[in-house]
């Protein structure tokens, strides 16, 4: 048997035996919606979907949204997106479920300060044979 139809029927064989693992999950196409407190849609958002049986991410379009096929079950389901703070959750996916919605609120910012402390500088020029001494800055 050549080496292409081996592997073929491996993973035939390995899928077939997942789907026989859990007899009863149905496969539900979901449609997973991100936005913020006021309601405005987040794009490129970053959805990771755990469960016994799958793994898998997406982000989010510029609708703020995407529909996933997902093996119904419990999961855990992570949503980040730049600017805004990270929520985990745990979602049970039913047969009948065909929405999720998931509100990230702001990161709260604070203030960026550079402390620093001035470095001794000393430059001496060879025609003048004067030195610079540093001056602090206010």
């Amino acid at each position: 048997m050549k080496p292409s139809v081996t592997v073929l029927l491996l993973s035939l064989v390995l899928f077939s035996q997942n789907l026989a693992a859990v007899p009863n999950q149905r496969i539900v196409s979901v449609k997973v919606t991100v936005a913020d407190p006021n309601g405005a849609v987040i794009q490129r958002g970053l959805v990771v979907f755990k469960s016994a049986t799958f793994k898998g991410r997406r982000h989010t379009g510029e609708e703020g949204s995407f529909v996933i096929e997902l093996p119904s079950g419990e999961y855990e389901i992570e949503v980040e997106a730049f600017g805004f703070k990270r929520i985990k959750k745990l979602e049970v996916i039913t047969d009948t479920q065909r929405e999720l919605e998931f509100q990230l609120y702001p990161q709260e910012s604070t203030p960026h300060h550079i402390f620093y402390e001035p470095l001794p500088i000393e430059i001496k020029r060879a025609s003048l044979q004067e030195k610079i001494k540093p001056q602090k800055i206010q």
